[in-house]
């Protein structure tokens, strides 16, 4: 049962790589915000839209592998 719940872990783990590295290909990293320059403000809010679309996703797969019990 424990190998089981390994594999388990495991593969949900390796899902939210995969997730994070596609959002990472998707939006980019995180851009300069200056709250002086509308135009810094206008580009950092389509990053965030675009990063904060895989969060949920993500949020519910580490939160199944938080509460698999492995020791």
């Amino acid at each position: 049962a424990r190998a089981a719940l390994r594999q388990e872990a495991s593969e949900l783990n390796r899902k939210i790589a995969r997730i994070k590295s596609q959002r990472e290909k998707q939006c980019g990293s995180e851009p300069y915000r200056n709250p002086n320059q509308p135009g810094t403000q206008a580009v950092w809010q389509r990053w965030s839209d675009c990063y904060y679309q895989y969060q949920d996703e993500l949020y519910d797969l580490e939160y199944q592998v938080s509460e698999i019990p492995l020791d």
